[in-house]
């Protein structure tokens, strides 16, 4: 019985083998060639070699490579449309593609499926304006979007995807696999991490609105990372570490286990839970909420704190300013307090509810 079980185990390695390499075998490399046209007329533009009059018989399928190169344009501003609602490959590569070529979707809800790397250059434009879905389940693979304006970007799959030069999209969401920034700068409007990302040292940006969520993430590496919201903006930091994060606008700032400094010009609240901070600073309204552990804090405007704070320095320097005291919770200093009233404009302090005192 045990020889039949081996025997049986032995035939289903074999078959799955077969087929993932009948698979492999089957892929092919697609060669767009004849200037402008669609993407799924493959009988005029899909050759099987680079500058060919070979042609496939189908659309490129997620086994096959897609190049765009020297002998796909030969007009300036050619311009490949894509008429499909779902359209796919494993490789997308233009390297060497010339005459200012356009990659063009018209459609925001076209989806484009990519199971491997993703290689744009500088000298072509990427005017598709649907989602673009990562699912590759190897490593390895590259993303570089020669400086284009990108859309939504989804990544999804369970390999690995590592950025070759700064990105620039209007929404990032990691939800499988593994992506690495490569250290390059990012700029979205919102960045969603489900899964598992390192950012390295770079500069991510995110456009007045927009959010940061970190709260369900497996892992996360932006210890070295500066977060800047250009206006107003929300973070939820989840469990990770954090280096800078700037705001400027009215922003909020949940979760987050350690953070250098943050950094406001406009109304900031950040409500984290036993987080420890090195440096506040705001120029506008300050709020602080959580059981937090601070080495420094400046505000030059209104001052609320609520929860159970440590602060080693706190700072409220503006006349005439408000600072509200959670009731029934405790704000320790540790060495240097200064609150900047003076007799014509005193420093309003009072807690949070009439009649129960919060203690400073």
């Amino acid at each position: 019985m045990q020889d039949n079980s081996l025997k049986f185990l032995r035939r289903i390695f074999l078959i799955v083998g077969i087929s993932l390499f009948s698979f492999y075998a089957n892929s092919s490399n697609y060669f767009w060639v004849g200037g402008t046209g669609d993407w799924s007329d493959y009988a005029n533009h899909w050759s099987t070699t680079s500058g060919g009059l070979v042609f496939h018989v189908q659309e490129p399928s997620p086994f096959d490579n897609v190049f765009f190169d020297a002998n796909s344009f030969p007009s300036a501003n050619d311009s490949v449309y894509i008429s499909a609602t779902i359209f796919t490959c494993r490789d997308m590569n233009w390297t060497g593609a010339s005459n200012n070529p356009t990659f063009y979707g018209s459609s925001s809800t076209g989806a484009f499926n990519i199971y491997g790397s993703f290689i744009l250059n500088s000298s072509m434009n990427w005017r598709f304006f649907g989602s673009i879905h990562f699912l590759s389940t190897s490593i390895g693979n590259q993303v570089k979007t020669g400086w284009n304006n990108m859309g939504y970007l989804y990544f999804a799959g369970s390999g690995d995807w590592i950025l070759q030069d700064s990105l620039l999209c209007t929404s990032l969401q990691i939800s499988g696999g593994n992506f690495y920034s490569g250290s390059w700068n990012t700029s979205s409007h919102d960045i969603t991490v489900l899964a598992s990302a390192d950012f390295g040292t770079s500069q991510i940006e995110l456009s007045s609105g927009g959010t940061w969520d970190a709260s369900t993430a497996t892992f996360l590496d932006a210890d070295s990372t500066t977060i800047i919201f250009d206006g107003s903006g929300g973070l939820n930091g989840g469990s990770f570490v954090y280096r800078d994060v700037i705001c400027n606008g009215p922003a909020t700032i949940v979760g987050g286990s350690f953070y250098r400094d943050i950094t406001g010009t406009n109304s900031l609240s950040i409500s984290t839970i036993s987080s420890i901070i090195h440096n506040i600073s705001s120029t506008g309204s300050l709020g602080i909420g959580g059981a937090n552990i601070i080495n420094k804090a400046v505000t030059t405007s209104d001052l609320t704190l609520t929860g159970n704070n440590s602060i080693d320095t706190l700072y409220a320097t503006t006349p005439g300013i408000t600072i509200v005291l959670g009731s029934n919770y405790t704000q320790t200093i540790g060495s240097d307090v200064l609150f900047g009233g003076t007799c014509s404009l005193p420093v309003n302090l009072r807690s949070s509810t009439a009649g129960i005192q919060g203690t400073l």
